[in-house]
């Protein structure tokens, strides 16, 4: 059963062609490609394993900006399939995360300077978030001890994806602080009472009542 079944999620013809790579990896192998000790068990492991990596069409393409497929055209280094994989994590949380280039690197936007890669590590792929020290709540993810910023370093795609939803918690953490701080614009006041100009319509009525019962 393909996880966004498991999970009750809508589904269409996308779970058929899940089901047949599994058949078809274990058909190959003559091995189970996921295992529990039960039915449920065995669902559950589905869910968890796929649960990070179940990015639809609409959601790689979210956010995504052509000068940043550019960089990723030019860039050359042995981390490029980890960074271009935190990068599909970080858009997918929020369809309001933008992408540019700054500092001659990708950089992740919401209302400022979410975080940038830092593009010449080759040993992890390095992401500092500039104003990581602020972002609350508790995030193990996120290394330093600075008054300002914090990284994130994961050295394969497969850590990328066991640690997507700590990733993915500093996103939104951020999302949260900023919307919050943002001021929302006033609603204009109800006006109470008679306008003025009804006022003085009243008033010249009032008047020419009087004057024809004298």
């Amino acid at each position: 059963m393909a996880p966004e079944q498991a999970q009750g999620h809508g589904i269409d013809r996308r779970v058929d062609v899940w089901a047949a790579g599994v058949v078809a990896w274990e058909a190959l192998t003559g091995a189970r490609l996921y295992e529990g000790g039960n039915d449920a068990a065995t669902l559950l492991k589905i869910v968890r394993e796929c649960d990070s990596l179940s990015i639809t069409a609409e959601e790689h393409a979210m956010g995504r900006a052509r000068e940043v497929d550019e960089w990723f055209e030019r860039y050359e280094n042995p981390m490029k399939a980890v960074v271009m994989r935190m990068r599909d994590i970080i858009l997918a949380v929020d369809p309001r995360v933008g992408e540019c280039i700054k500092w001659q690197a990708p950089t992740f936007t919401f209302e400022g300077n979410i975080a940038s890669f830092f593009p010449k590590s080759k040993r992890h792929a390095s992401l500092m978030f500039h104003r990581g020290a602020e972002i609350p709540g508790r995030h193990p993810i996120l290394e330093g001890g600075g008054a300002t910023g914090r990284f994130v370093k994961i050295a394969s795609v497969e850590e990328a994806n066991q640690r997507a939803k700590d990733l993915s918690a500093v996103i939104r953490a951020w999302i949260d602080m900023m919307a919050a701080a943002t001021p929302k614009p006033r609603a204009a006041k109800a006006r109470t009472g008679t306008p003025p100009g009804r006022k003085r319509v009243l008033k010249k009525a009032a008047r020419k009542s009087a004057a024809k019962g004298k």
